[in-house]
């Protein structure tokens, strides 16, 4: 704006004026051009707006999309939980993925119904005892009466079958479908991709959803702080370690420093702590196969409920009634109930072994052992798992315990002799050398007395993992004659065919060199003071120095025995009858007759048919062959108590055949073996672990080395007739009859150490071929915490009838006194079917009443060390527990979210409401999570190659000759047979540098990684034959059916046995060697049903050789068949009314199933069925613990 001075005289031209215009007629037009740019400025300030309103609308409508899209795919994941909720609700559904069906199937997860008691007896004498199951009906639906209810993918409804996966999803992209899992997730490697077909949501939509089972994945590994851990602590964690190796994901870094495993909180951030090459597959691509957040609860999936705690039960055992037990669940609505023994003289109550479906027995016989029944008692259970609290406590070594048995025949101690466990040592061998003698004693001057000297010789062995002291006297009874006849030539007149018998003997043409009645069966006092055994340890006996004392005539009342081998020693008979035949008429002894020179040599022949027991069959099999040894502690030699009792014999009509008759044996001139006894037989009974010439059967399946009664008879106090009862094939202890020579080298006359008296057994009875200690039972030295834990426990029992299975629980080998499709055999044994039955498939029946129903959940007192002192008691210990001073033993177990306090007080509050009462046994379970719970129905390879590796930088304690602990070094995927091995690794060289392959049977095994792999494979194997299991014992057993294979073993032993057949990896390569065949059809064997189950080794079973028990012991507390957190995949998409896909969205969720009930009204731990109908269809609620949106490229 131009200003004008007051003095301006406008008439006169101004020189700005002048200037302008001067300007002006100097650029004509510039007002227009002006003009123009202002205004081509303002259509482009219009255009701008113009563009921006189109921009604003066109995102708007894109967000509406979106939006669409977003709901969609939010209606989608609540879709999926829905069907997750009304499919996989309830306790008793069982999940596992689409290819358990077939390899070749694409990722999906599908939900059966559990058996629901339909896998046993549902009603009857018999209720609760299995059968096998409709194993087809797992691939029919439920409206064709099976058990598949439905795939949990969009698109499928309640009548889609078990084989119509494939129509639901796809593995690679294809027209129609949107990825839900594909190359933004997987490695390119993986080719287990997700596309499904979207289903519509009216015109202008679609969407699609898919689970995934978090629980078949192994979990992103959180391992202990071990440092400074003592050798009890490392017990415990060896026993209840089940942390995944997360070496097979890359994710060693962790091992170094375990906090880094509280920091991979997804697999995403685990992708920062792997270690792995750039082109290794990470932890974010590893979906199928590594979870970040996999919980479980403690349900019983075969019949609902929660399972039930054996910790709380055993420690609290005397606050429980005496009636009405609910111990095992037989279907939704029905517990069998048990009972337990009321008083001191209440032996035998009904329903209290753990097979309800068994009695006691009643007889008229003398001896408590012959009223046993099938099974050890629930009693007898609760006494093994708390053996530690009558141990005597020692920080360095092994503890110490009393030995424990009670008389047979006194009724005041009945109750403990049914129902406690007993602790003797044991009669691992007993060997007659038979010897040429010659005396002196009644003979002509000049002349000798031809004789037979007997040496018994007895190895004792304390076969279990802590110190026994005897403090009593110990004597055994030898009942019954030896089966030895015996044909000499003298060269003499008297010389005939006949063969004597030491004794007289029932219906036999053998004379005897006894001369009246049964004469001297043989008794035999062990020492004068205490017998202090170490873990293992054998300590041999033979009669003492000197001791000679003739038979002929009189009975000895006992042979005193004492440690270390002396062969030159014993009882003796003379040949007197052969010499001077008119004895038996009674005419008296002529020196002369009886009488020959020095000179004379002696040549003998055996057999070994001397009928000594009348079978009570019919001909030919009336008379029986055999001995039998009787325990008598305590007391004084001939008082009326007996702890025990074992016999062995054979069917007189098949001795020939099992035993052939043997002759020139070594022969010897009288005067050669007059100072100096010639041994030339040598009989030898025993358990067949301890005694290589026996007639080999596989090994622990066939012959429990600890058993405490046993009978191969068919007297009716032991085998009551039953299957195979008469036939020694079938029994724990067998004969063998050896011929010695005339040389010092003889490899069977048995060997001593000379500092220790220690005797050699299993491979050998010299030091250069057998072993002198070995561990093969171990005693609960600290509280439970698995349910393989008591796979040492005798759950047979007072049981004397084959099958003698050791180690039944948590193992699955088949026996082949059973049939493959059942647990009893019912062809021509009428007791098949009643209540006393005594022969069953007794894995297969431990294993199914055990792990479905019950768990160890560590909730125990905690004691410092070995035995019952020091440490903290139960209730300390939970609330400890609570408030995370210090996990349980079973330290995958963690409290429910409203229990995890800070406050002791309320913790002590928590207790004294849910642990302090007397049931709380059945309701614990409810108030605890499974952190990494796995679903045996897994098909992934990795995920169980990662399980099976938990035992990283692991400390193995073990047990030296003198009883001391010692911890190995850090030690990767060992596995023990004790918590405390009895000997070091296997391989290593023997402690007392003896024989080479003495910690191959029974040290600890170490496993490598290429074993492991090939484990894991072969597992997923059996799991695709066999599965999905409904059941968690299902798994745990094998499979009654006519499939042989399948029938032999579980699917973990069948792993195994594949391993040990795999000749580049075969980890019992050495002990197979150095061990004996066991065939389908031994001498004898007439009463297998099912041959295929003997074949083996002799010494199969032994610590050195790895069972399905020992692989299960760690990984049984977290093992279920079904999953309880879920992965949810949604996707939801917009579409214009033309069809064409405006928007796209995609989210994961993930979903855990919850203690409370879909309806809260149901109290989350009661023990019934639900009362509600919403939550007996329904179930247990699930919960949304993390949601987020995925990018396209994400998914």
């Amino acid at each position: 704006m131009i200003r004008l001075k007051k003095s301006f005289n406008p008439t006169e031209p101004s020189p700005r004026r002048f200037q302008r215009e001067s300007i002006s007629a100097q650029k004509p037009g510039f007002a227009l051009i002006a003009t123009i740019s202002v205004m081509v400025l303002l259509v482009m300030i219009a255009l701008a707006m113009l563009s921006l309103s189109t921009i604003e609308l066109r995102s708007s409508q894109n967000g509406r999309a979106m939006a669409e899209a977003q709901a969609n795919a939010r209606m989608a994941l609540m879709l999926a939980i829905g069907n997750l909720q009304k499919h996989a609700g309830s306790d008793m559904r069982i999940t596992a993925p689409a290819d358990i069906l077939d390899s070749s199937n694409p990722p999906a997860l599908g939900v059966w119904r559990s058996w629901e008691g339909t896998d046993h007896e549902a009603s009857g004498n018999l209720k609760g005892r299995p059968k096998a199951p409709d194993y087809s009906s797992k691939t029919k639906t439920v409206s064709q009466d099976g058990r598949f209810v439905a795939w949990l993918v969009s698109g499928a409804d309640e009548n889609s079958l078990p084989g119509n996966i494939s129509t639901l999803i796809q593995k690679t992209p294809s027209a129609g479908t949107v990825p839900l899992l594909a190359a933004g997730t997987l490695a390119a490697s993986d080719t287990r991709q997700v596309h499904c077909i979207p289903q519509d949501v009216g015109s202008d939509g679609a969407l699609a959803w898919w689970i995934s089972g978090e629980n078949q994945k192994a979990r992103i590994a959180k391992p202990y702080d071990e440092a400074n851990s003592t050798a009890a602590e490392w017990a415990d964690r060896n026993r209840s370690h089940a942390v995944a190796d997360p070496e097979p994901f890359k994710l060693d870094p962790i091992l170094a420093d375990p906090f880094l495993g509280n920091k991979a909180v997804t697999l995403g951030s685990a992708d920062f702590i792997a270690d792995g090459a750039d082109n290794e597959i990470t932890p974010t691509q590893s979906f199928h196969d590594l979870s970040s957040n996999s919980i479980g609860l403690l349900t019983n999936v075969a019949t609902g409920g929660w399972r039930k705690d054996l910790s709380l039960l055993t420690e609290k055992w005397d606050a429980q009634p005496t009636s009405g037990l609910e111990f095992f669940k037989i279907s939704p609505t029905e517990s069998l109930e048990y009972n337990r023994p009321a008083n001191s003289t209440d032996y035998k109550p009904s329903n209290s072994m753990m097979y309800h479906w068994a009695d006691y027995r009643d007889s008229n016989v003398e001896g408590y052992f012959v009223e046993r029944g099938s099974s050890a008692s629930w009693a007898y259970l609760q006494d093994y798992a708390t053996l530690y609290k009558g141990m005597t406590s020692n920080a360095s070594r092994v503890p110490d315990i009393q030995f424990r048995s009670w008389i047979k025949k006194y009724a005041t101690n009945a109750r403990q002799f049914f129902h406690r466990v007993r602790l003797t040592p044991q009669i691992a061998r007993f060997q007659m050398v038979v010897s040429h003698y010659a005396t002196t004693e009644g003979a002509a001057p000049g002349k000798y007395r031809p004789a037979v000297l007997q040496t018994p010789i007895f190895t004792i062995w304390n076969p279990h993992n802590v110190r026994i002291t005897l403090d009593q006297s110990l004597y055994v009874n030898l009942g019954y004659q030896l089966p030895i006849a015996l044909r000499h030539k003298l060269g003499v007149a008297s010389d005939s065919e006949d063969y004597y018998a030491s004794t007289s003997n029932h219906g036999s043409t053998h004379k005897s060199f006894h001369t009246g009645g049964y004469g001297w069966g043989g008794s035999y006092r062990f020492g004068q003071g205490s017998i202090i055994l170490e873990p293992g340890e054998t300590r041999i006996y033979s009669p003492d120095e000197g001791f000679v004392r003739e038979a002929t005539y009189n009975r000895q009342s006992y042979v005193s025995m004492s440690p270390g081998v002396r062969t030159g020693v014993g009882v003796y008979y003379a040949l007197d009858r052969r010499l001077q035949p008119g004895i038996n008429s009674g005419e008296p002894t002529d020196p002369q007759k009886v009488s020959l020179a020095g000179g004379t040599l002696m040549k003998v022949d055996a057999k070994f048919d001397v009928p000594s027991s009348v079978t009570g069959l019919p001909a030919p099999n009336q008379y029986a062959c055999g001995i039998g040894f009787q325990w008598l502690i305590g007391g004084t030699h001939g008082g009326r108590n007996s702890h025990g009792w074992w016999q062995a014999f054979y069917t007189h009509s098949d001795a020939e055949e099992i035993y052939p008759p043997v002759t020139g044996l070594a022969s010897a001139t009288l005067a050669e073996c007059a100072d100096t006894p010639k041994p030339f037989l040598s009989l030898i009974l025993g358990s067949r672990i301890s005694n290589h010439k026996a007639t080999a059967t596989k090994g622990m399946v066939q012959a429990n080395p600890v058993v405490d009664f046993f009978g191969s008879s068919a007297d009716q106090r032991f085998t009551e007739k039953h299957q195979g009862g008469d036939n020694l094939i079938n029994h724990p202890w067998d004969f063998s009859y050896i011929e010695h020579g005339s040389g010092p080298a003889d490899d069977m006359l048995p060997n001593a150490d000379n500092d220790t008296n220690s005797s050699y057994i299993v491979t050998g009875v010299r030091k250069a071929e057998g072993l002198a200690r070995i561990v093969c039972s171990e005693l609960p030295t600290r509280p439970l915490s698995s349910l393989a834990d008591l796979t040492h426990m005798q759950v047979r029992g007072l049981n004397p009838t084959p099958p003698y299975a050791f180690n039944v629980v948590a193992n699955s080998d088949a026996t082949p006194l059973i049939p493959k499709n059942s647990v009893v055999d019912s062809s021509g044994n009428w007791r098949a079917n009643s209540r006393i039955n005594e022969q069953q498939d007794d894995s297969y029946c431990a294993n199914h009443i055990l792990f479905d129903d019950w768990f160890f959940s560590s909730i125990a007192p905690e004691p410092s060390g070995f035995g019952p002192t020091g440490g903290i008691d139960l209730r300390q210990n939970y609330i400890d527990f609570l408030t995370k001073e210090d996990p349980l033993t079973n330290r995958a177990y963690h409290p429910i979210q409203e229990d995890q306090v800070t406050d002791v007080t309320k913790a002590g509050e928590i207790y004294s409401a849910e642990v302090e009462p007397a049931d709380s046994w059945k309701t614990i379970a409810s108030r605890l999570e499974v952190q990494g719970m796995f679903n045996v129905n897994s098909t992934s390879v990795k995920a169980w190659r990662a399980l099976l590796g938990h035992a990283r930088n692991h400390k193995i304690p073990l047990t030296k000759a003198d009883g001391s602990i010692v911890l190995s070094e850090d030690t990767d995927y060992a596995v023990s047979r004790i918590s405390v091995a009895g000997d070091r690794k296997a391989g290593e060289p023997a402690e007392n540098n003896g024989y080479f392959a003495t910690t191959e049977f029974g040290g600890y095994r170490v496993f490598t990684d290429d074993m492991l792999d090939f484990l894991a494979e072969k597992i997923v194997e059996q799991v695709r034959l066999r599965g999905p299991f409904l059941s968690l014992s299902e798994f745990v057993n094998r499979q009654l059916s006519n499939d042989t294979d399948l029938a032999l073993a579980g699917a973990i032993q069948t792993a195994l046995n594949e391993l040990t057949a795999d000749s580049s990896l075969n980890p019992f390569e050495t002990m197979q060697d150095e061990s004996e065949p066991s065939v389908a059809d031994p001498p004898g064997a007439d009463d297998y049903v099912f041959p295929e189950a003997a074949v083996g080794h002799n010494t199969y079973g032994l610590p050195g050789w790895t069972r399905q028990a020992d692989i299960l012991r760690p990984l049984a507390p977290i093992l279920s068949a079904r999953d309880d957190t879920f992965t949810i995949r949604a996707y939801g998409e917009s579409r214009a009314t033309d069809g064409t896909v405006r928007a796209r969205a995609w989210c994961v969720a993930t979903v855990q199933r919850t203690r409370d009930f879909f309806d809260p009204t149901d109290q989350p731990d009661i023990t019934t069925i639900p009362t509600k109908l919403a939550n007996q269809t329904f179930g247990r609620r699930f919960n949304i613990i993390s949601f987020r949106w995925l990018n396209a490229d994400e998914v």
